[in-house]
C-alpha cells in the first residue's frame, strides 16, 4: 500500500530531489554559468513523465487523506509542469544576464510547481493552506532575487506586506470554517 501511494507522488518526489540536486549543484560550481537549467529541465521533463505513470496507477486519497491523486490532479500537475517548462525556457537569457545566482532561481522555480501540484491535490484544509504558504514564500523570494535591483526588492517587500495580510484574513477564515 505504502509502495501505491508513493507511486502516486512521484512527480511531487521528482521535483523535491530535482531542486535540491540544483541546489547542490550551484553550491558545487559556485554559480558559474555550468548548466543549472539543464538539469531543472530534466527534472521537469522527468516530474512529467512521472505524473503519467501516476494516471495509470489507483486514483483516490493517498496519506491518510491529505492528498489526492486523480484526473484533477493530474490535470494540473501537467498544466504546472508545462508552466514550468515554458517559464524555464523563456528566462535563460534573462537569468543569465542579470544574475549569477542561477541555481536559486531555478530551484525556486522547481519549488514554486511544486507547490502549485501540492496545492491542486490537497484535499485537506490544513494541506490546502500550506501549500498555498509554501507557494507564497517561493513567489516572494523570486519577486526580489535581484537583489541589487532596488524595484526588484520594493516589489518584494510591497509583496510580503500585501500576502502577510492575505495570509491573516485566510487564516481567521480557516480557524472559523475549522470550527464550525
Amino acid at each position: 500500500m505504502i509502495n501505491n501511494e508513493l507511486a502516486q507522488f512521484y512527480p511531487e518526489l521528482i521535483l523535491i530531489i530535482a531542486g535540491l540536486v540544483v541546489l547542490g549543484y550551484d553550491l558545487v560550481v559556485k554559480g558559474r554559468n555550468a548548466g543549472q537549467e539543464w538539469l531543472t529541465l530534466i527534472g521537469l521533463v522527468a516530474a512529467l513523465g512521472a505524473s503519467l505513470y501516476a494516471l495509470t496507477g489507483r486514483e483516490g486519497p493517498i496519506f491518510s487523506g491529505m492528498f489526492t491523486s486523480d484526473v484533477f490532479t493530474f490535470f494540473f500537475r501537467v498544466v504546472a509542469i508545462l508552466t514550468g517548462i515554458l517559464i524555464l525556457l523563456t528566462s535563460i537569457d534573462y537569468v543569465r544576464q542579470r544574475s549569477s545566482f542561477r541555481g536559486e532561481f531555478y530551484s525556486l522555480l522547481l519549488f514554486s510547481t511544486l507547490a502549485m501540484i501540492l496545492m491542486a491535490g490537497a484535499s485537506d484544509l490544513v494541506m490546502v493552506i500550506l501549500s498555498i504558504e509554501f507557494l507564497s514564500i517561493t513567489s516572494y523570494v523570486l519577486t526580489g532575487y535581484l537583489r541589487d535591483n532596488p524595484k526588484s526588492n520594493e516589489a518584494a517587500v510591497k509583496y510580503f506586506l500585501y500576502g502577510s495580510i492575505t495570509t491573516a484574513s485566510m487564516f481567521f477564515g480557516a480557524s472559523l470554517l475549522y470550527g464550525a
